[in-house]
């Protein structure tokens, strides 16, 4: 099932690349561009589509970003990278992965 779901997000991020962490299959998203208030911020970032920490699914980013709802960040080792997220929650893991991602950017907005 998350194979259909990481090709289904593909079609909306073809720079999507398959990786695995604890067995979870995950999506690398190379320079995703997120709107935020300041303007367009590209990084790296990671789609956790489980649970992880207390959080149904994670959004994980190479930095932190400034937004008004992107609060409590914290660091995590992930893939062998550093990442920062953001306390958002309530991003069931049910979702389309397309969906997920979608709910995690409304942090930055």
């Amino acid at each position: 099932m998350s194979a259909h779901k990481f090709e289904a997000l593909k079609q909306y991020y073809p720079a999507a690349q398959a990786v695995h962490e604890g067995g979870v299959l995950c999506a690398f998203l190379p320079a995703l561009r997120i709107d935020t208030p300041a303007g367009i911020v590209q990084l790296d970032a990671l789609l956790y589509p489980a649970h992880h920490a207390g959080y149904e699914s994670r959004l994980f980013l190479e930095r932190q970003i400034s937004a008004l709802n992107a609060k409590n960040w914290n660091a995590f080792q992930l893939i062998g990278r550093n990442w920062q997220a953001c306390s958002w929650q309530g991003v069931s893991a049910a979702l389309p992965w397309h969906q997920m991602l979608a709910n995690h950017l409304r942090a930055f907005a």
